[in-house]
């Protein structure tokens, strides 16, 4: 098993102690257990922006291509700004603190028109500026498909022929990273985790980190690996080499969700933890609900935000004791011996906009590991979405601290 985090330093060492890997060479038969392979898994794609309608056809586009081997053009101009935000909640957004916003992305709200704009505009910047022979690993295609949610976990299937396409095999000590520093690479981080790969880890302040401790950056075209990102179709007419056997511990669906946060008697009810920003913990937030107008959170979850986790100065995940502190401080007191369950901030909106919870609560998750702790994590993948839409769920309103 490998450390959850790796250093700039360690990574430009195991790099520079082996020859160059051709990014789609196969691997050989003898392949090393100790063979690094990076990954850029950066997600540009801020929360407003993640409109289901444009996640359903992106969704229909890749089944339909994988179906009969042509894309469905429509996808291609999915409409992400099609409902206009009013001035402050563009505002509000884009100061946001809750994982991408505009001012990260560095990009004008002008010039998203189109979801595919955002994962278009990830694949550029690996292309223009990444870590020698890092490839992209597409979180927005490895992805479950067929369900609603944008950016669930995959199918073990898929995953496996994902990673074919990667040549990652199941001896690679796998190394994530994304372009904002610890943003989407937690992500992959759990996924890989999910499909039984534990030599894999994150590294500690992404490119960004890489890039101030002067390490080299490739910067010529990767126009291989860039049409290998584009590509969401897969073989299946072929069982795939990567052995993918999905941790179903690791996850956790509403309605057994439910039955636990229910049974009030229950001495070893897990803890939950709530990563969103504390306004919408508290339900004082710009997040009005369209279908069941559910504010504030699942009852007895403590609230943590995912940044809490990182070093305000560096964008660095903290040290260990410090992270202990972020679990014991504020009256939080969590029990790190007890299984925990960690969800996120997706939700949808009055204008029927989805946001993802899977990148910041895979922050949590990490962290987690950091402190040893390498089972009893569990993630409910659809997170406030899918909770504050369901009629039978419960939930928690909690006066806000004074200040």
């Amino acid at each position: 098993m490998a450390r959850p985090l790796a250093s700039a330093t360690w990574l430009a060492q195991a790099l520079s102690r082996r020859p160059p890997i051709s990014p789609h060479a196969h691997a050989p038969a003898d392949a090393s257990s100790s063979r690094v392979r990076l990954l850029d898994a950066s997600f540009l794609v801020p929360l407003r922006m993640r409109l289901p309608a444009a996640h359903a056809i992106d969704s229909l586009s890749a089944s339909f291509k994988r179906v009969f081997s042509v894309p469905l053009s429509a996808a291609d101009n999915a409409p992400a700004s099609a409902l206009a935000d009013s001035p402050e909640d563009i505002e509000y957004f884009d100061s946001s603190d809750d994982e991408i916003c505009m001012r990260d992305v560095g990009l004008d709200y002008a010039q998203a028109n189109s979801l595919q704009y955002f994962h278009s505009q990830a694949i550029e910047r690996f292309s223009r500026a990444r870590i020698r022979e890092a490839q992209f690993f597409n979180l927005a295609t490895i992805s479950d498909s067929l369900r609603s949610f944008p950016l669930l976990a995959p199918s073990s299937e898929d995953f496996a022929y994902a990673m074919d396409k990667l040549d990652i095999t199941n001896d690679d000590h796998v190394v994530v990273y994304d372009s904002l520093g610890i943003r989407s690479s937690p992500r992959a981080w759990w996924l890989f985790k999910l499909m039984g790969h534990d030599k894999v880890s994150v590294l500690n302040g992404g490119l960004p980190e890489w890039i101030k401790l002067g390490l080299p950056v490739d910067t010529e075209p990767a126009a291989e690996s860039v049409a290998a990102a584009r590509e969401t179709s897969y073989q299946f007419s072929e069982q795939p080499k990567y052995m993918a056997r999905m941790r179903n511990e690791m996850l956790i669906e509403f309605h057994p969700f439910l039955a636990i946060v229910s049974d009030l008697m229950d001495a070893k009810r897990p803890v939950i933890l709530d990563v969103r920003a504390p306004e919408r913990y508290y339900g004082v937030g710009p997040e009005p609900l369209v279908t069941s107008k559910k504010l504030g959170t699942i009852p007895t979850a403590i609230n943590i935000h995912w940044r809490e986790f990182l070093d305000e100065q560096t964008g660095l995940m903290k040290h260990p004791m410090d992270i202990i502190r972020v679990f014991k401080e504020n009256g939080r007191r969590v029990d790190l011996d007890k299984d925990i369950i960690v969800f996120g901030s997706k939700f949808l909106t009055s204008r029927e906009r989805k946001q993802d919870d899977g990148i910041s609560a895979s922050v949590a998750c990490l962290s987690l590991e950091m402190l040893g702790k390498t089972t009893g994590v569990t993630m409910y993948d659809a997170g406030w979405a899918e909770w504050s839409s369901q009629y039978e769920s419960i939930v928690m309103r909690k006066r806000p601290p004074s200040s």
